[in-house]
């Protein structure tokens, strides 16, 4: 499938005289993926910003265009893209697995490293997202940091039985239909091997963190209980007042923002 990336400007990108937005499209297992770099006057840090579940990389109320937008003006690069079957990337959402989300994002800090040439990366992840990098950094002398917006390492194990599955004759697979996206049983099963194994990668994390929760989230309750007596020294913890899961006030957007943009200005 070729793309025609010029063509596929969703976020309709606003040109900023201090800053530059350029759009990007890497090849990982013969499909595009297609991201946005926003860069700022300097190049110092970089921020590879790595979304929940089904997310797009505008994000819920375009909190991802309004974060990269905040944090170019300030002095730090942002990248954004759609993991392989979601949003502009190539690919279907019933082939996507968490393995498959940890090997985009390899691509993207890959491509930060040897083409960007970028040696201060942090990996931000929001909901299940941070799932998905807090097994890279330690892969990565180049990542010196994780931001994490609301983690849901580990699901509540609550099945309120409203999403029953469908089985997809085309595809002959069992598909659920998640926020619009069908995703696969493999899907889940890759859930449950990446939680089997998430707390021993936050066990041996050795960088600093920021963790900004929701003070009404309950989508992170079992994740909070899983970590409550496992925050080291390197671990900074922020809250948002009244916030919920997706952070979705706008005052809630300006706390994210600045809180993470203190915390990278102040990391040594």
């Amino acid at each position: 499938m070729n793309t025609n990336y010029s063509q596929l400007i969703s976020d309709q990108i606003n040109s900023n005289p201090n800053n530059k937005e350029s759009l990007f499209q890497l090849s990982v297992e013969g499909e595009n993926i297609l991201g946005i770099h926003h860069q700022a006057a300097t190049k110092d840090k970089l921020i590879i910003f790595c979304g929940g579940i089904n997310a797009q990389r505008c994000d819920l109320n375009r909190i991802g265009v309004k974060f990269s937008r905040a944090m170019a003006s300030k002095g730090i690069s942002v990248i954004r893209f759609d993991y392989r079957g979601l949003g502009v990337s190539e690919g279907f959402s019933w082939n996507m697995t968490i393995e498959s989300k940890i090997k985009d994002i390899k691509a993207i800090v890959n491509y930060a490293i040897n083409t960007l040439q970028f040696k201060e990366i942090y990996l931000l992840g929001f909901s299940d997202g941070a799932r998905n990098i807090v097994g890279l950094a330690s892969d990565y002398p180049e990542v010196k940091g994780l931001v994490l917006w609301n983690p849901a390492l580990i699901y509540n194990q609550v099945n309120n039985g409203e999403n029953k599955p469908i089985l997809d004759k085309k595809t002959k697979k069992i598909l659920w239909t998640v926020n619009g996206n069908y995703l696969s049983s493999e899907f889940y099963r890759s859930v449950q091997r990446a939680e089997n194994r998430v707390l021993d990668e936050w066990y041996s994390l050795n960088k600093p963190v920021l963790i900004i929760w929701g003070e009404k989230d309950v989508t992170t309750i079992t994740t909070r209980e899983k970590l409550k007596d496992n925050f080291k020294d390197s671990v900074t913890q922020k809250t948002v007042l009244d916030g919920r899961h997706l952070f979705c006030k706008k005052k809630d957007h300006l706390f994210l923002i600045e809180e993470t943009f203190n915390w990278l200005s102040n990391i040594s």
